[in-house]
């Protein structure tokens, strides 16, 4: 009987797995940033109109501290843009809050070495990210879905 249960609950557990696979495979990440950008417009808006004014050119934020990666210092002191960044790593999956010149970028997806994608704000409509390899403009005026990849971009260029 409990030979029985186990096996079960393992097939299950394949089941969910496998399931989860093919939504991920099957939508494009196009879409997926759309309903990203539509279900955490304010959080991403407030982040990166703080970023965008903060005086900063380049920045990598890959924790909710508050903590600039590359230098070890703190950088973000308000409390409220502090808690939206909190929100969007712990409970909506981003991995990383980038700055490259006028662009802020959410990173929602990581590959292997050298891939990056997620959902930029280039106020100025021309995304700027090192090894940029596709774009496509959302739903909302300045709001991007990128795709990085170094590999592509070396082998392109």
């Amino acid at each position: 009987m409990k030979r029985t249960v186990l096996i079960v609950v393992v097939l299950i557990i394949i089941g969910l797995v496998a399931w989860l696979c093919i939504d991920a495979l099957s939508t494009p990440k196009e879409e997926k940033a759309a309903k990203y950008l539509e279900n955490d417009k304010a959080h991403l808006e407030q982040v990166a109109e703080y970023l965008s004014n903060s005086g900063l050119t380049d920045f990598c934020l890959s924790d909710d501290s508050g903590y600039d990666s590359a230098t070890n210092r703190k950088i973000i002191r308000d409390t409220a843009v502090l808690n939206e960044v909190e929100y969007l790593f712990d409970k909506h999956g981003y991995k990383e809050i980038k700055k490259e010149g006028a662009t802020v970028r959410f990173v929602r997806w990581t590959y292997m070495h050298g891939f990056e994608a997620g959902i930029c704000y280039a106020p100025d409509g021309r995304p700027q990210i090192e090894f940029l390899t596709a774009t496509k403009h959302l739903s909302v005026k300045g709001w991007y879905y990128y795709e990085a990849d170094y590999n592509e971009w070396r082998t392109n260029n």
